[in-house]
């Protein structure tokens, strides 16, 4: 009687058995190595805090009771610290995300009827409306917004920026908001209210002649070992203005154009919606 299959090739079917049982062995060894006899409490706490590191979960207090001869894996504790810095970053966008739903539009001031020029409208914008109180709010967000997708702001790391007192004041700002430390490289001449705003809001003040603040805030920020230079002038091509949008499972995705093309348009509609009728 003819089957409806034809029996397997016995050469072939141990090829597979062999194959499999070196994989298992390679496995094992894997899982061996990666293993260590503990033969004591404190040889058990000695490699528990040399893989974990006292920084794994930051401001988490970690306890552990480990008892002797059990198999304590050696292997580091990376994917903690990732899971961890990931949930942060991810609180941090969020609370930047609110910030940027609470500033909604600059105030528009209309100026008209001047003398002798009876057809001039002007309109300004109030700035000084602005949550920081000055003109670099919006810009201090798209840079933190930027920072914090590239990975380079983290939890606890200090921002450094050079600055006259407005962008710093602004920056301070932000860094309050995600609970980051900020300091600011301003010069000598710097007014003493925009000092005081920036050290009233919880930042730190180092003056340097106006020359020198470049330099000064990358000197600082590499000194510090958690430390980051915004760099506002270098970096002023990723203060881009950033959108949120939904996509297919309810998750957001982070969209941007560039903010010069934004104000523009802007800048048309709030002149359009002030223009009189011929």
């Amino acid at each position: 009687m003819e089957l409806p299959w034809s029996l397997p090739n016995p050469r072939s079917v141990l090829l597979v058995l062999l194959a499999l049982l070196l994989s298992s062995l390679l496995l094992l060894s894997t899982v061996q190595t990666s293993l260590i006899p503990v033969r004591s409490a404190e040889q058990a706490a000695t490699l528990y805090s040399g893989s974990l590191g006292p920084s794994a979960v930051p401001n988490s207090p970690v306890s552990v009771s480990i008892e002797a001869n059990q198999l304590l894996s050696a292997a580091p504790r990376n994917e903690l610290n990732r899971a961890e810095e990931h949930r942060w970053q991810r609180w941090a966008i969020d609370k930047l995300w609110e910030e940027r739903a609470a500033m909604g539009y600059t105030p528009v001031v209309r100026l008209e009827h001047l003398p002798h020029t009876p057809n001039l409208t002007l309109l300004f914008k109030n700035e000084s409306a602005s949550r920081s109180g000055n003109l670099k709010h919006r810009f201090a967000w798209a840079l933190f917004m930027w920072a914090l997708l590239e990975g380079l702001i983290r939890n606890g790391t200090t921002v450094y920026e050079a600055s006259s007192g407005n962008t710093a004041f602004s920056e301070m700002h932000m860094a309050r908001l995600i609970g980051v430390p900020f300091t600011a490289i301003i010069p000598e001449t710097t007014e003493p209210a925009k000092e005081g705003h920036i050290q009233r809001a919880g930042g730190k003040v180092i003056k340097v002649p106006y020359g020198e603040m470049q330099s000064a805030a990358r000197q600082w920020a590499e000194k510090d070992e958690n430390g980051f230079f915004m760099n506002q002038f270098g970096n002023a091509d990723h203060a881009e203005e950033f959108h949120r949008s939904r996509v297919l499972g309810g998750e957001w995705v982070v969209e941007f154009l560039k903010t010069q093309f934004l104000k523009s348009v802007k800048l048309c509609r709030e002149a359009g919606e002030h223009q009189h009728p011929p």
